[in-house]
């Protein structure tokens, strides 16, 4: 992930900042840069891929039943059937 910022951050200065030296020069150096990145955006993916994908899964907007369940799921984690305040209960079932 280090590499990651790096990259991205040098990239974005090469954009972003004004270069004294020739056009081609910064040309190729930009071009260098995007593939360094590509390269470490592929072995960063799976990894970050596999530990957001369950996260992502229950917070999709695309499947309202599923964010739905999902919100339903992570409402009634905090639930004690065994609460004797009746708000308290009612509560934890909205």
């Amino acid at each position: 992930m280090q590499a990651l910022y790096e990259l991205e951050y040098k990239w974005s200065m090469m954009r972003s900042r004004p270069f004294s030296g020739m056009e081609r020069r910064q040309d190729n150096i930009i071009k260098g840069l995007e593939r360094n990145l590509n390269e470490v955006l592929e072995e960063v993916k799976a990894p970050l891929e596999r530990l957001y994908i369950s996260w992502l899964r229950s917070h999709a907007i695309t499947d309202p039943a599923q964010w739905g369940e999902a919100r339903t799921r992570d409402g009634l984690e905090g639930y004690d059937e065994h609460d004797t305040d009746p708000y308290v209960n009612e509560m934890s079932l909205q």
